[in-house]
C-alpha cells in the first residue's frame, strides 16, 4: 500500500535512509491515513540516534527539543516534524513517564512500548506497512485495544486510560473488554496526573468526541474527574443530555457540565482542573446568568450583553437551549432570544459605555465634574437611557440628558 506523506516526511524519511538509518512515520499518523482522516502531526522514527539525525539533515534546521528521550523537531518550510531514535522504555516509577530510555535498533522494540495496537504501525516506502501488532486489523474492527498487556501499558502512564476513552470518542471505535476493566480497577489513579494533561485530553474529549463517546467517558471516568456532578444520578443523566444539544466550543460545553453547581463550584472545578482565566471567567459567567425562569427582551439582553459581553451571553443562550430541549419544554422564547440577540449585534444597537456617542472626556470638557466616579454615574445613566432607546445616542442628545440630570441633582 503506498501513502502519500509530505514533502517534509518524505524528506527527512530519504535522507536519513540514504545515510543509512531505516526511518518510518508512525503513531498517529499512520492510523488517521488509514482511516480516511487528515493527521494533525507527522511523527517519524528512526534508527538514528539525535546527533546522527542533525548530521544526516543539514541543512535543515534540527531543535534539541527531548534529547534524553531521542527527540528532535526538523523545521522542512513552515512544517515541524518530530523525530525519535528506536527506543526501549525503562521503569515508569511515577506512572507518568520513564526513569529512562535505552537506545535501540529494532523497530519492534520501539513499537512494543507504544499504548495502543492502532498507534503502533509503522510505514515507509521501501517496507510499506509495518504492523507487528495487529493494529491494521483494529483499525477496520474500529476496536482499541492495548499493545500487549493493558495493565502494565497504564501502569506506565496513567492517563493512558483516559486517553482510550479519548480515542474512542473521537475515532468512533470500541473499547478491548481488558481496557474497561483495567480502568475501573485503577480509575482513581488518574488523581496523580496531573490537571494539565488531563484538561488537554478531556478537551479533545467535548470538542471532538461523539456523544456517546463523551456520555461513556463521563460515565466510567466522571467521578474522578467531575465529582461535583455525579453525586445525584437524575441530574448527572440530566447533565449528559443536555451536553448532547450543544453547539461544538469549549465553554459552551463545560457550561452544559456544570450548569447544576453554583458559581463558587464551578470556580472551583475550572480552577483545579487549570483552566485558563479567560475560560473560567467566560463559564463562570454563563453559570452566574443562567436561569431558565428568565424571559429574554431586548433590553435584558442588552443589560446581560454589557455585563458579560457577546460571546458569553450567546453561549448563555446556547445553553438555555440545551436545558429546554434536554427536558423536552417549548423552545420558543430562545428562539426569540437568539433573533433578538442577533438583532442587537447585528444592528450594532448600543449596550455597552463604550458603544455611547459621548465619552468620559466628552462629560468632564461639559461639566465640572471632580471624581471619576461622577463621570462614571452620567455615563452610566446614559447607557440606560440608550439601551431603552437607541434613537438617543448623538452626541448632542446625550449631553442635555447630562446636563439636566446634573442641574437636577
Amino acid at each position: 500500500m503506498l501513502i502519500k506523506i509530505p514533502p517534509g516526511a518524505e524528506f527527512i524519511i530519504d535522507k536519513l535512509t540514504r545515510a543509512g538509518f531505516p526511518a518510518y512515520i508512525v503513531g498517529g499518523c499512520v492510523r488517521d491515513v488509514l482511516m480516511g482522516r487528515v493527521p494533525e502531526d507527522w511523527d517519524i522514527t528512526t534508527r538514528a540516534y539525535p546527533e546522527e539525525i542533525i548530521k544526516a539533515l543539514r541543512p535543515l534546521k534540527v531543535i534539541p527539543t527531548g534529547l534524553k528521550h531521542g527527540t528532535v523537531t526538523v523545521l522542512y518550510d513552515d512544517a515541524s516534524y518530530e523525530v525519535t531514535t528506536f527506543r526501549v522504555d525503562g521503569e515508569y516509577t511515577d506512572g507518568r513517564r520513564p526513569d529512562e530510555v535505552t537506545f535501540t535498533e529494532d523497530l519492534k522494540d520501539d513499537l512494543c512500548r507504544r499504548d495502543f495496537t492502532v498507534n503502533a504501525v509503522a510505514y515507509n516506502k521501501t517496507d510499506g506497512l509495518v504492523d507487528y501488532f495487529g493494529g491494521i486489523n483494529d483499525i477496520e474492527r474500529k476496536l482499541l485495544r492495548c499493545v500487549g498487556n493493558a495493565a502494565e501499558r497504564f501502569a506506565e502512564d496513567y492517563l493512558r486510560m483516559l486517553r482510550a476513552y479519548r480515542f474512542a470518542a473521537t475515532l468512533g471505535f470500541s473499547l478491548d473488554a481488558e481496557i474497561i476493566a483495567e480502568v475501573s480497577l485503577n480509575k482513581q489513579k488518574l488523581d496523580l496526573i496531573s490537571a494539565e494533561r488531563i484538561t488537554a485530553e478531556l478537551n479533545k474529549i467535548l470538542l471532538n468526541g461523539s456523544f456517546e463517546g463523551q456520555a461513556a467517558f463521563l460515565d466510567k471516568l466522571g467521578g474522578v474527574i467531575f465529582p461535583e456532578i455525579t453525586n445525584d444520578a437524575d441530574a448527572f443523566a440530566e447533565v449528559k443530555s443536555v451536553l448532547c444539544f450543544c453547539e461544538k466550543d469549549l465553554s459552551l460545553r463545560l457550561a452544559a457540565l456544570l450548569f447544576r453547581n453554583d458559581t463558587n463550584t464551578t470556580s472551583a472545578v475550572l480552577k483545579r482542573l487549570r483552566y485558563d482565566n479567560k475560560t473560567h471567567d467566560e463559564v463562570v459567567n454563563i453559570i452566574k446568568n443562567f436561569d431558565m425562569t428568565v424571559r429574554f427582551d431586548k433590553l435584558k439582553l442588552k443589560k446581560i450583553l454589557n455585563k458579560i459581553g457577546k460571546s458569553a451571553t450567546y453561549k448563555l443562550i446556547g445553553l438555555s437551549t440545551a436545558v429546554a430541549r434536554a427536558r423536552e419544554e417549548d423552545l420558543s422564547r430562545f428562539d426569540t432570544a437568539r433573533g433578538l440577540f442577533d438583532e442587537i449585534t447585528d444592528r450594532q444597537e448600543p449596550y455597552r459605555i463604550k458603544d455611547l456617542a459621548v465619552s468620559g472626556e466628552d462629560i468632564m470638557s461639559c461639566f465640572e465634574l471632580k471624581t471619576g466616579k461622577e463621570i462614571g454615574q452620567i455615563l452610566e445613566l446614559l447607557l440606560d437611557k440608550v439601551q431603552t432607546n437607541p434613537k438617543l445616542n448623538e452626541k448632542e442628545a446625550l449631553i442635555e440628558i447630562a446636563r439636566g440630570n446634573i442641574n437636577g441633582a
